[in-house]
């Protein structure tokens, strides 16, 4: 940029090593009870199974089969007799049978029979796990045994039966259209020959302790299966038990047929790998090189054939950067991939601040008329990395962390650090998401989570994704239509006014959260072990919220937000229990924006002094702004930064309307005073009269 008459202000600079840096810093994409998932309640079983409290085998919850008068008995014996009454006339020789009456009894058994197996009970859905992670399974159960009737193997053959249970791990391979096979992988396994001959008899059986099993490459999932296993063949059976009919008491004898400890219960534990985290990476730069937790660079400048470099910074939007050169030919160190920065340099000759960064996504060569060719390369932020799939969404940023951890890209969460390299997520996007869908990707999960939240998502300048429950409140400039004022006037072209495309009187909240129906109507029987039992379903629905004094004032205009819903853990799905609805939620974006807003709508600042350089470099999305203008001073947050830097000038175009999914909800910021020239002064500028502004269009 040797035309540039400020050209020892801004650099273009481009990558020419890259180093990584991370250091396993220890955070699982899964997080469980470390004393392990109580089962009860998540175990799926016959869709004819009643539990009721017991004390026989021991004190828990028994489960019984459940014989209702309006489903046939099967298997069930009837006892029929029949009695006849003969009435005769005359006697001796002349005796004749005059009527014959008669009655028929019928007594069907007080025991009936089901078919139980193979599969006895297994949780409802898998349990994401990842390779590394330690499993193992806990607790006591009892079972009875069938009755007096042998059970039968595939071959027709008596057979003894054993109990077994089996903790399996599941994966999935993919095929190239997209279809996958689940292939289950015994992990754990404790088997008990329960039934080694006829009986009725009550046996217990208490999982032995042993050591955790690793969860090996491939495996994606954990299920935990009791089932029925014949002795003679070692394949699953079905047994037909005796079960006793409603209404008929049987003296000594329980027919519970499958019983769960309360003192010992049954449990599936899952422990994230031992991992010893180190100091993470430091984030620093200097002119040559920078740091994130994740990458070191190196960079080299390549400013002096650069004319022309557009910015340009969109809340909830892709960030392009477009740099011209004035060359016939592309410099072989600018190719895809390689990271770009652009950086306005400090006058002490050792300081920076990053305007724009980013990777270069394309090139192309402007042929010029009566002109020297351009080089034109566009380099975009991260914002494309959020279009990766990530098939869950959670109710609180902070669960987000083991899904951000992977995504590859430098990440903060309420400006705690969580960036990591690219890696596959888990199953399920991780453990307990409020909502599951393997179309979703991180931007749609994001945004889910961002509107149920009112929270905010934003791509940095440094090019770095941030999740935020709040704002800053600080304000970052303070510009005026009077010269002299604050600390820089904008110039004349600045719109001011209101839009009726900024309305928004009727509220569509599209709710995102998991199907309670799915997760309790799930039943077992005559599966081989594992039941295909996957994940449970979402679903969606949607509920408007509307102000009709401002539609029949001034037409509809309607915004539709997907939200995620409820906390995404088993106990609350289970009780359908979702949290509150989004009626409060709505209302607040209805009373803020169903009427006309008037006030700054964009502004244009030129760039003059190197005070003012430092000020605009370091603008964000969503940063608060105060915006003076005849006297009334606004506050406005910052929806779209463009810089537009070219041999001997700078101007920032700033837009604060809303926009496709940008947000509807900012905090109150108040106006600062600006204090007196004696105290302070912006560019040599006088003392502004005190004012309290209120945000988005308020006056003082």
């Amino acid at each position: 940029m040797s035309k540039f008459t400020d050209a020892t202000m801004v650099a273009v600079q481009v990558e020419t090593a890259r180093e990584q840096v991370w250091v396993q810093d220890g955070i699982t994409p899964n997080v469980y009870p470390a004393g392990g998932i109580a089962l009860l309640d998540l175990l799926a079983k016959r869709e004819d199974a009643e539990i009721r409290n017991v004390t026989t085998p021991f004190a828990g919850k028994g489960m019984f089969a459940t014989d209702r008068r309006d489903k046939p008995l099967t298997g069930a014996s009837v006892a029929t007799s029949l009695n006849l009454n003969v009435e005769y006339s005359g006697t001796g020789s002349s005796r004749v049978v005059k009527d014959i009456s008669g009655t028929t009894s019928s007594v069907v058994s007080a025991e009936s029979e089901t078919s139980l197996g193979p599969v006895i009970v297994q949780t409802r859905m898998p349990t994401p796990v990842v390779p590394g992670d330690r499993v193992n399974f806990a607790g006591r159960f009892g079972i009875r045994r069938s009755g007096t009737s042998w059970a039968l193997d595939e071959n027709d053959n008596q057979t003894g039966v054993s109990v077994v249970c089996t903790l399996f791990g599941i994966s999935r391979t993919e095929d190239e259209y997209g279809t996958t096979d689940p292939v289950a992988i015994p992990l754990l396994e404790y088997v008990g020959n329960f039934q080694p001959s006829v009986g009725y008899q009550q046996t217990t059986h208490t999982l032995p302790t042993v050591s955790p099993a690793v969860v090996p490459a491939g495996v994606s999932e954990v299920h935990l299966v009791i089932w029925l296993r014949a002795n003679t063949t070692g394949k699953p059976i079905a047994v037909q038990y005796a079960a006793k009919k409603a209404g008929v008491l049987y003296i000594g004898m329980t027919w519970n047929y499958f019983t769960f400890s309360n003192a010992n219960p049954l449990t599936l534990t899952v422990l994230p790998p031992v991992v010893n985290p180190g100091a993470p990476a430091a984030t620093w730069h200097t002119r040559t090189q920078e740091q994130n937790r994740i990458y070191r660079y190196t960079y080299e400048t390549i400013t002096d054939d650069v004319v022309e470099v557009k910015t340009e910074k969109i809340e909830a939007d892709l960030g392009v950067q477009t740099i011209k050169f004035a060359s016939a030919t592309v410099d072989p160190k600018v190719t895809a991939g390689k990271r770009v920065r652009i950086i306005a340099l400090h006058p002490d000759g050792v300081g920076l601040t990053v305007i724009a960064s980013g990777r270069v996504r394309s090139r192309r060569i402007v042929p010029g008329i009566g002109r020297v060719p351009q080089v034109e390369i566009g380099v975009h932020d991260s914002h494309g990395r959020l279009g990766e799939p990530c098939p869950a969404a959670f109710d609180t940023f902070a669960k987000y962390a083991p899904a951000l951890n992977r995504l590859g890209v430098p990440v903060s969460i309420d400006g705690v650090d969580v960036s990591g390299p690219p890696r596959p997520l888990p199953s399920w996007g991780g453990a307990y998401p409020s909502y599951a869908d393997e179309k979703l990707t991180y931007l749609t999960s994001l945004v889910m989570a961002r509107n149920a939240r009112k929270g905010y998502v934003r791509i940095t300048r440094e090019d770095r994704l941030e999740v935020l429950s709040a704002l800053p409140a600080t304000v970052a400039l303070d510009v005026s239509d009077e010269p002299g004022e604050a600390d820089m006037s904008y110039s004349i072209d600045a719109e001011f006014g209101s839009d009726t495309k900024d309305l928004v009187n009727a509220v569509r909240v599209t709710e995102n959260l998991l199907d309670s129906e799915d997760f309790t109507d799930r039943y077992v029987g005559s599966d081989d072990p594992p039941a295909k039992l996957d994940f449970i379903a979402g679903r969606t629905q949607t509920a408007e919220y509307r102000r009709d004094a401002s539609i029949e004032a001034l037409g509809l205009s309607s915004r539709t937000f997907p939200v995620v819903r409820g906390s995404g853990a088993w106990v609350d799905i289970a009780a359908g229990n979702y949290g509150t609805n989004f009626a409060a939620w709505a209302t607040a974006i209805l009373d803020q924006y169903s009427g006309e807003q008037t006030g700054p709508r964009a502004i244009t600042l030129p760039i003059v002094t190197a005070e003012q350089r430092a000020l605009v470099s370091k603008l964000n999305v969503l940063d608060a702004i105060v915006v003076r203008r005849l006297g009334v001073a606004y506050v406005r947050r910052i929806r779209r930064i463009s810089h537009n830097i070219k041999p001997g000038s700078w101007t920032v175009k700033l837009r604060f309307d809303v926009t496709g999914s940008q947000v509807y909800w900012l905090p109150n910021t108040p106006v600062p005073q600006i204090l007196s020239a004696a105290s302070h002064s912006v560019d040599g500028g006088f003392p502004y009269p005190a004012s309290s502004g209120s945000l988005n269009g308020g006056t003082p």
